[in-house]
């Protein structure tokens, strides 16, 4: 193989591997979810407005979090309460989510790219008032 091929290949995988990392929320893990929630905001995310909840329901967990965060996507847990929160980069239109644990004082765990596989049943609205429905699953299905 030419000797160019082979840079370019390296150059395109270098340019798609640092966009990806500048696309990356810039979150801090045990930070609480209200401070990371701000600096998403002002680093060019935008929460994903969640009208139906992927269990089909308004709004999953406790009706205050939904409330007063519409991108919680869910909760689970008992003794440890995981919440995911989903996020779309004004520019790239990925969706990002950040998961956190907590009842009351909700922590940053991580941030990762969103599987909108796992939106069966929901109905989202994205920052720019669009609506999506997402009916069925990624995954197939057995017969």
């Amino acid at each position: 193989m030419p000797r160019w091929i082979a840079a370019f290949f390296v150059a395109l995988i270098a340019v798609s591997t640092s966009a990806d990392a500048a696309d990356r929320p810039q979150v801090r893990r045990g930070e609480t979810y209200v401070k990371a929630r701000a600096r998403l905001i002002t680093q060019g995310y935008a929460p994903v407005r969640f009208v139906v909840r992927t269990n089909g329901y308004p709004c999953s967990g406790d009706g205050e979090t939904c409330v007063t965060f519409p991108e919680n996507t869910d909760c689970e847990g008992t003794t440890y309460v995981v919440c995911g929160f989903i996020f779309q980069h004004r520019s790239t239109g990925r969706l990002w989510e950040v998961s956190t644990r907590g009842e009351i004082d909700q922590t940053v765990l991580e941030a990762f790219p969103a599987n909108p596989c796992e939106f069966e049943g929901a109905t989202i609205q994205f920052p720019n008032g669009r609506r999506l429905m997402y009916r069925r699953s990624c995954w197939p299905r057995r017969q």
